[in-house]
């Protein structure tokens, strides 16, 4: 089984707009706490992971918080789709 981490290092190296707007709101989420960075992004990524598709985290560094998985419920219904879809529809 794929775990969050290999799932986000697979992510980081996707286009933004070909991943999930979901994914890339809770990197901007987080790099308006922490600032903008490769580690901020990798760990977005991986708490995506975790959240959405349910998949283990091997690295305590990583591992999802009650922040995040709240973060996650309270936006879960709300953005489907990818980033470039995401923007197009002007929300």
């Amino acid at each position: 089984m794929k775990t969050a981490m290999e799932r986000a290092q697979e992510m980081i190296s996707i286009n933004f707009g070909e991943l999930p707007a979901l994914a890339v709101l809770y990197a901007k989420y987080n790099c308006n706490l922490y600032g903008m960075c490769g580690e901020t992004l990798l760990t977005s990524w991986a708490h995506y992971a975790q959240a959405v598709e349910n998949l283990p985290c091997d690295n305590s560094l990583y591992a999802i918080d009650d922040n995040g998985r709240n973060w996650f419920k309270e936006n879960a219904g709300t953005y489907s789709g990818t980033w470039k879809e995401f923007l197009e529809k002007g929300k």
